[in-house]
């Protein structure tokens, strides 16, 4: 889904960069010889990086980038945990710093298991992948949190794929289908075993050895890793920051298969007021000095200043009005994920 931002008030964005940096471990980390730009920089002061590594269309933009380097760094100090990673490419991004948490899956190539962060030292060739949205600051060298951080053997040869696959089990991309047999490892984050029907419209990690020449290329690989689910299953109830929040008016899906949430229910939990008025059938939320609008629908939501295409009108239903689940991060500034059972997770900030 595209999501597009017209600004009214180029003061807003700064605020709303800040809303987006402030809670993030990149703000906090500090190195020598890195120059920080003020948030109260020009627009570009923080922008997706996938912007920085290809300069090609959104659509020819994998999901996930890689960064293949060399660690020269390790910053452990202060509860925090970064890695510097380095290249010798001269017309492509040759440094990237790597702020690591719980959150982010390490893996040792040789093994295909996890390791912990811990286990990382200078002089680890290693493949750092973030989503193509991902955030970064805008320094050099850049910074980001990243999703996955694979070891690199020079004495395993190994091809690794991260994307998103669907039904049949063929990439985002369609550059590979997998073809499973009963040696295939499948596994969750937790390392649990899983079936091959729990692998659909989830962003796993693939490794495989040869693979047809063929498009798309298909293989059986070594080991699959389910990383993230995209496929909302449990409608009547939502995770609130690990609290379950059951709901009245349940959530729905599209003809498109685009979720659609209660909103006055989602929002009041996240303690804004919401105002209703008949006459232009349009709603607005508030809290302190955020405020936030939409039009029955409308696919366009105001924002501060803002005015957000989301692509997905509200909906009214039997006086209830229902939002697209992107309202919740985009709108809303609050964050949104979906466990692997299907239940959709909200964090408040």
């Amino acid at each position: 889904m595209n999501i597009n931002i017209k600004l009214k008030n180029k003061k807003v964005l700064t605020y709303f960069l800040a809303l987006t940096l402030v809670a993030s471990p990149i703000m906090t980390y500090a190195e020598a010889n890195i120059e920080v730009r003020p948030i109260s920089a020009e627009i570009d002061a923080a922008v997706p990086i996938s912007a920085e590594v290809t300069p090609v269309s959104e659509e020819e933009t994998p999901n996930y980038i890689e960064f293949h380097g060399k660690i020269t760094n390790v910053n452990s100090g202060e509860g925090r945990f970064s890695i510097l990673a380095e290249n010798d490419l001269e017309n492509a991004l040759d440094k990237l710093v790597s702020h690591l948490s719980d959150d982010v899956v390490i893996l040792d190539e040789e093994t295909m298991d996890s390791i912990s962060m811990e286990n990382l030292v200078e002089g680890m060739e290693v493949s750092i992948y973030y989503e193509k949205d991902t955030m970064m600051m805008l320094s050099y060298p850049p910074q980001l949190s990243p999703d996955v951080v694979i070891v690199r053997s020079d004495d395993v040869d190994l091809n690794i794929k991260i994307d998103k696959f669907g039904k049949e089990l063929v990439s985002d991309d369609n550059s590979l289908k997998l073809n499973l047999n009963d040696e295939v490892e499948l596994e969750d984050l937790k390392g649990n075993k899983i079936e091959k029907e729990d692998l659909a419209n989830k962003d796993l990690i693939v490794f495989y050895g040869a693979s047809t020449r063929s498009i798309p290329a298909q293989t059986t690989p070594k080991k699959v890793i389910a990383i993230k689910n995209h496929e909302v299953k449990t409608l009547h109830y939502f995770n609130l920051n690990g609290t379950r929040i059951n709901l009245g008016n349940i959530m729905y899906k599209t003809d498109d298969g685009e979720l659609m949430i209660p909103l006055r229910e989602i929002t009041e939990v996240l303690d804004f007021n919401v105002g209703w008025d008949q006459e232009t059938k349009s709603v607005k939320i508030e809290k302190d000095d955020y405020t936030a609008s939409l039009t029955i629908g409308k696919s366009e939501y105001q924002y501060y200043d803002m005015i957000i295409d989301l692509e997905v009108a509200p909906e009214l239903i039997e006086s209830t009005t229902y939002v697209p689940v992107s309202f919740i991060q985009n709108i809303l500034v609050a964050g949104t994920q979906v466990t692997m059972d299907g239940v959709l997770e909200i964090t408040k900030y």
